[in-house]
């Protein structure tokens, strides 16, 4: 008795063009099975990954609230808890004109609080032209275990790694792909 599952638990009728694109990242679609003389398809979704482009997309929203700078980059970045609910989130510029949006987020941060995982739309910095002490240390320092980032940082102001400064501190370092343009 095997059960066919789609939409609300039926099975569901899909455009057949859109299984000739690239699905989107945390979806996959199987080759299809002929089934009663149909062509069945089988549609997997892997929900952490839904999870975290849903966040990114937010952090992107964030990064829409950043003054204009012409020397720096707009980023937007959420904090989340162990239990992946959000417990701050900054930008950059929000405060002052040189901060980063790692840093509000830490300001933004309320006291007692344990910061598990943050998702920032662009790689934090582990060199700044600014200020001494850059994103990733300061991620570090506040004890993160996973940073989830969008786009890595390009080389136009100051040469970054920050990737490397977070994973040789051991902390996770997930960059999601598609998020370049």
């Amino acid at each position: 008795s095997d059960k066919v599952l789609g939409e609300n638990g039926r099975a569901h009728v899909l455009d057949v063009d859109m299984l000739n694109e690239t699905p989107p990242l945390g979806v996959t679609i199987s080759k299809p099975q002929t089934i009663g003389g149909m062509k069945v398809y089988w549609v997997g979704f892997d929900r952490d990954m839904l999870t975290l482009r849903a966040w990114m997309d937010k952090a992107f929203a964030l990064a829409a609230n950043c003054p204009v700078s012409e020397t720096a980059y707009s980023v937007g970045a959420i904090g989340l808890d162990a239990d992946g609910q959000q417990i701050a989130k900054g930008w950059s510029r929000a405060s002052g004109p040189k901060n980063h949006a790692e840093e509000e987020l830490l300001k933004n941060l309320p006291k007692g609080t344990k910061l598990h995982t943050v998702i920032c739309t662009l790689e934090p910095c582990n060199k700044r032209s600014s200020k001494k002490t850059g994103c990733a240390e300061r991620l570090i320092k506040a004890g993160v275990k996973r940073v989830i980032i969008g786009v890595r940082e390009p080389d136009h102001f100051v040469e970054q790694d920050g990737v490397s400064a977070l994973q040789d501190a051991g902390v996770e370092v997930i960059r999601l792909p598609g998020y370049e343009p």
